[in-house]
């Protein structure tokens, strides 16, 4: 039978300011404990919201595959889709998804969590606790000029 343990070893949100699109990132270790080779076929990243109007939505995103240009460039190496796992091994990769601003405008969010779905379509799901906002430190650098910034 199909075996994954995931592990959530970091994650960050990083928001467009100009846009309000997201981008978050999270570097996971899969483990295959199994005894058959398998892979992930798909990663998606599910946030539960609720709108200004009591509505609660879920909006399900799967990982993009073209990270370049967020988080500094610093989300190497990327964990690519499908990553094959064969018996008794493990992945190591951060796992980008970008939702669009107008998505969560207005809203509150309840719940993200990262749901992995190998070839056999068994979902495994991992529920970060902690997502830290992530801010472009030549950006924030002391002395760097905010002049096109709004406060």
């Amino acid at each position: 039978k199909p075996f994954f343990v995931p592990y959530l070893n970091d994650g960050y949100v990083q928001i467009d300011s100009d846009t309000g699109t997201r981008v978050y990132a999270f570097l996971l270790l899969i483990c295959n404990r199994s005894d058959a080779d398998n892979a992930v076929a798909r990663l998606e990243l599910r946030i539960t919201y609720i709108k200004e109007e009591g509505v609660q939505m879920t909006v399900r995103v799967g990982a993009d595959a073209s990270p370049e240009g967020v988080f500094g460039n610093r989300a190497s190496p990327s964990l690519s889709i499908p990553a094959i796992l064969d018996a008794h091994k493990s992945v190591l990769g951060w796992c980008l998804f970008r939702v669009e601003g107008s998505i969560l405008e207005n809203c509150s969010i309840e719940r993200c969590i990262v749901v992995l779905v190998d070839t056999h379509e068994i979902e495994v799901v991992v529920e970060p606790i902690i997502i830290r906002e992530y801010r472009d430190e030549v950006e924030d650098a002391p002395g760097a000029d905010h002049s096109e910034r709004e406060t």
